[in-house]
């Protein structure tokens, strides 16, 4: 994963005047995230076109920070609904909070977790986490979804919406919206899109502003943006559903695309300012997912920084639609380190870049996810503890008895170096003579 530092800002009311939570940034893309999960909150910083709300925002040296969802309508938020039941829950600053309550919110200066409980759906009771972090490209934050039946009962129909009006700066209100989700024959989960971004965050209600269930690319100029409705089948009590949602931005189209194939997402949306490509204030911004096809999901763990060799990797969070048993093998480079799901590995001081890699036992397909562990070496004050052979005593001739010393199967290992070379020295200085040779 990808990491810089930058300031968290907690807030109190938003836009909205009741929900208050936090902004967080990689150093090159800031989110505003509210407390229940969707974008908008008010900030400190003003855009380049003047809104000191902030949803999502690229910071462009030389022009300014680029905003993207807040000028006019803050209209970016979600849904999750069982539409078998017809319950919803759902978060959207401009059309409205319902159907749940918040039980958790945390924030630190580049991430901000989120965590929600439905209260509509009598003894089918979903629990939703938004995880948001930096991903492996600085273009992009990720943000792990993970819906959890709690209740008693099948949720039969899983729905989940996320929808924002894209307010390109620097011209909002007149944008240029781009979908891409592989119609006619789109990933398995994905029930609809469209480019009306004003929908609610209701996965239950819906109208469109035209362009329902088509790739488009550069449609506008408009105010106009996109909201995407997938469709996950039945989620028993206990059960969980993971995947991933994307926002970020780059200068320019060809590193939008260079960001998207760099995380493997399967369904996007591009807004772009209604300015020609050379412009200085140019900029796509991004909004992609995934976890929603037949692929499996690799999940790679949090980064880590540990002061000790001895680490444990965490791929458990990795998952399966097609419901079989994953294989687990994790790489650095070009050689395979470990497998399984829960290792744990020897690394020495530095940064490591580790790749795992899930394979479906059930569809054969695969996915990739990195994680970095920083390695630190901490002050060595404890000397290595060694285990020495017992010495092998014994002579053919009756007369003589030898004591002959077998440093070869010694061992040592070092707190902070981990296993150690052993050598032999005798206390006089003599030869040592080790399985008939010499030293």
């Amino acid at each position: 994963m990808f990491g810089l530092t930058a300031v968290a800002t907690a807030h109190g009311p938003g836009p909205g005047g009741t929900h208050g939570g936090a902004i967080i940034s990689n150093g090159v893309i800031k989110l505003g995230v509210d407390q229940s999960a969707n974008l908008n909150i008010a900030g400190s910083v003003r855009s380049v076109s003047g809104t000191f709300i902030t949803g999502v925002r690229l910071i462009k040296p030389g022009i300014g920070e680029l905003e993207y969802t807040a000028d006019g309508c803050t209209c970016e938020g979600w849904g999750v609904a069982d539409a078998a039941s017809g319950f919803a829950a759902y978060a959207n600053d401009s059309s409205g909070y319902g159907g749940y309550s918040v039980t958790s919110f945390s924030a630190s200066s580049s991430s901000a977790v989120a965590t929600s409980v439905t209260t509509s759906g009598g003894a089918r009771q979903l629990q939703v986490t938004h995880d948001y972090h930096p991903s492996a490209t600085p273009n992009l934050f990720e943000v792990d979804v993970t819906i959890t039946n709690i209740g008693s009962a099948t949720v039969s129909d899983l729905r989940y919406r996320r929808v924002m009006d894209w307010d390109i700066e620097p011209t909002p209100f007149a944008e240029l919206v781009s979908i891409y989700a592989g119609w006619p024959t789109p990933p398995s989960a994905v029930l609809r899109t469209d480019n009306n971004g004003f929908n609610s965050g209701n996965p239950l209600t819906f109208s469109s502003y035209g362009s329902l269930n088509q790739n488009f690319d550069r449609l506008g100029p408009r105010d106009h943006g996109a909201v995407f409705d997938f469709k996950f089948g039945a989620l028993a009590p206990g059960q969980v559903k993971r995947f991933r949602t994307y926002y970020g931005a780059a200068n320019n189209r060809a590193d939008a695309n260079a960001a998207l194939a760099t995380v493997g997402a399967e369904v996007w949306s591009f807004g772009e300012p209604n300015r020609s490509l050379s412009d200085p204030a140019y900029s796509t911004a991004i909004f992609a997912f995934k976890g929603v096809s037949s692929r499996p999901l690799a999940n790679a763990g949090p980064d880590q920084n540990v002061a000790v060799n001895a680490v444990t990797l965490n791929g458990s969070a990795s998952s399966d639609p097609a419901g079989g048993p994953l294989s687990y093998v994790w790489t650095e480079g070009a050689s395979t380190i470990a497998t399984g799901a829960t290792p744990t590995v020897s690394l020495g001081a530095g940064v490591h870049v580790l790749t795992l890699t899930v394979t479906s036992a059930v569809t054969g397909l695969t996915d990739s996810d990195t994680v970095v562990i920083t390695v630190t070496r901490p002050a060595d004050t404890t000397p290595p503890v060694i285990n020495c052979p017992l010495d092998a005593h014994g002579d053919t001739d009756p007369g003589r008895c030898t004591s002959v010393l077998n440093p070869g199967t010694a061992t040592a290992v070092d707190d902070v170096d981990g296993p150690v070379a052993v050598t032999g020295v005798r206390s006089d200085g003599g030869a040592i003579q080790v399985m008939g040779n010499w030293l």
